[in-house]
């Protein structure tokens, strides 16, 4: 394996980690209070972005050139997205489910019976 590899390697696994926070913040506030989901993009962009930032003042002292650190910490921080989107649509999807009345039909259910 090259050693830039090393370099773009840990800086992917630090944006995984980022990715994760990221997803552990938007589901806490999705359980909590839905509307209000948008106001904590703010604080996951200033994780994601304070995340590279730290890479790149930090890369002058490391082994490897900051260039592989920040593309994988931008892949780390990028990819593991839309596993983490798709699963909180499907936990949006579970909670307005789960707030409509019994005997009440859903989105489904009404698009079906007006047309």
């Amino acid at each position: 394996m090259s050693f830039w590899l090393w370099g773009s390697l840990l800086g992917f696994a630090g944006g995984l980690g980022i990715s994760y926070a990221n997803y552990i913040i938007s589901k806490a506030v999705l359980r909590r209070s839905p509307s209000k989901y948008a106001s904590s993009t703010v604080l996951r962009q200033l994780l994601n972005i304070g995340y590279l930032v730290l890479l790149y003042f930090v890369a002058p002292y490391t082994l490897w050139k900051g260039i592989y650190l920040l593309i994988g910490g931008a892949l780390g921080i990028t990819l593991p997205m839309f596993f983490y989107t798709a699963r909180l649509i499907k936990l949006s999807g579970e909670l307005n489910r789960q707030k409509l009345p019994d005997g009440t039909p859903g989105e489904d259910g009404e698009a079906e019976s007006n047309g």
